[in-house]
């Protein structure tokens, strides 16, 4: 055995005055979640695919001085493999059954109903009916303050949006002022692409589906059409090679369920826009400037073929991601205070100001030069958007706000709402 371990979700956390790493698949393919001593962080560190489990050992007595035996190393490779949390025969058995099962049903089930929102119908349009009463005409700001410096957008037909995908409970007042703005172009629009953030998902890797969509109201059918000719040209079947990740990632879902409610809400018993769900990736390769060819090659042809079809249909697009994730709770070494969450809105706007002004590039670089310090987790989103539409569009700011996300307020993550109109 070579263990390699998957990209995972790794948090520090404390239990009874130990320090642990709290492991878990981003995916949830086994629904297992684990706890492992810090201790151990030097043979989750060596497990690359490369060592086998007594080279991991002697590796990690010898660089780090890890006490150790073989048989404790081997019940701890053991237990992440039992989890699926190790690449490998076990791993993509599990993967190919729950991929086999969602292919074959009717639709994708919501993966937050009940949990994010609620799950039945009518108490699903009275809590968004309350979270837009809530925002009134939509002036004012939220707890993270309003916007300095970004530029207005002219009045015009709305042609995308950059919506939040945080949970409700702490996003609710910037869907609902952004939402609000789209009622019309919901109403009207025959497609919808929605480009939603893989946490999961590989490098500059695009990865649309077949499935329908649903929300509690019922299904939205899927262009299955765009669909095939979108993977045609990124590979054909190896398009689809992360389709699991759309299972459980909520970002797609939770616009999807506020483009529902609009639908329903302008007419209740019409047919509504059909949908293009994709899933995005991370940009590290365009990020560090690091083997990033192939990876252009990709984001440019979606691009391409996403204002391709925006010139002959009637199109929305929504860029469904969040900006900044920081503090401990993100691998930030202090807590962000007063001073750090000024800076950083100050930040956000600059990157908002290259978002309003359509300019792709302008915002990647805004990135590129910091490093992604903030990590921006819609950065493909956003930037496949403004690609898609160009700089011929005007973008407004119509929310934005710094959501707590630990219990001492010290990580916090900014989310940000945009419309563009041609």
């Amino acid at each position: 055995m070579k263990p390699k371990l998957r990209a995972l979700d790794i948090k520090r956390v404390r239990r009874g005055g130990r320090e642990y790493l709290h492991l878990r698949d981003p995916i949830s393919l086994s629904g297992e979640e684990l706890l492992a001593p810090v201790q151990l962080i030097p043979l989750l560190a060596l497990s690359d695919g490369q060592r086998d489990l007594g080279s991991i050992r002697a590796a990690a007595m010898l660089m780090h001085g890890l006490s150790v035996t073989q048989e404790q190393v081997n019940a701890f490779f053991g237990r992440l493999d039992e989890a699926l949390l190790l690449e490998g025969s076990r791993f993509e058995e599990a993967r190919v059954r729950v991929l086999e099962a969602y292919r074959e049903l009717e639709y994708r089930t919501p993966a937050l109903a009940g949990l994010s929102y609620p799950e039945d119908p009518t108490e699903l349009e009275r809590t968004l009916d309350g979270y837009m009463e809530g925002v009134g005409d939509g002036t004012g700001s939220g707890s993270g303050g309003g916007m300095t410096g970004v530029r207005e957008g002219r009045d015009g037909e709305v042609v995308g949006v950059l919506s939040p995908h945080i949970d409700y409970q702490r996003g609710h007042r910037s869907y609902a002022k952004t939402w609000r703005h789209v009622e019309e172009a919901a109403r009207e629009c025959e497609l919808a692409i929605i480009l939603g953030t893989d946490h999961a998902g590989g490098d500059c890797k695009i990865t649309p589906t077949l499935q329908n969509y649903a929300t509690p109201w019922g299904p939205i059918p899927t262009d299955k059409d765009l669909v095939v000719s979108l993977a045609a040209g990124l590979g054909g079947d190896s398009a689809f090679d992360e389709e699991e990740h759309h299972i459980k990632e909520h970002s797609v879902e939770l616009a999807l369920v506020w483009l529902h409610y609009l639908v329903r809400k302008a007419n209740r018993n019409g047919k509504g826009p059909r949908v293009l769900p994709i899933l995005c990736g991370h940009m590290g390769s365009y990020v560090h400037g690091v083997g990033e060819t192939e990876g252009r090659a990709r984001l440019d042809f979606v691009a391409g073929e996403i204002k391709r079809v925006t010139e002959s249909r009637r199109t929305l697009v929504v860029a469904a991601g969040d900006l900044a994730h920081v503090g401990p709770a993100f691998g930030d070494p202090e807590p962000w205070g007063r001073n750090e969450k000024a800076s950083l809105k100050r930040a956000d706007e600059l990157s908002l100001e290259a978002v309003c002004r359509g300019d792709a590039e302008g915002f990647l670089d805004g990135i590129r030069i910091e490093r992604d310090k903030r990590r921006i987790c819609g950065l493909t989103p956003v930037y496949l958007a403004l690609k898609a539409l160009g700089r011929g569009v005007s973008g407004r700011v119509t929310a934005y706000d710094q959501c707590p996300a630990d219990p001492m307020g010290g990580s916090l993550v900014s989310v940000a709402g945009v419309i563009w109109q041609s």
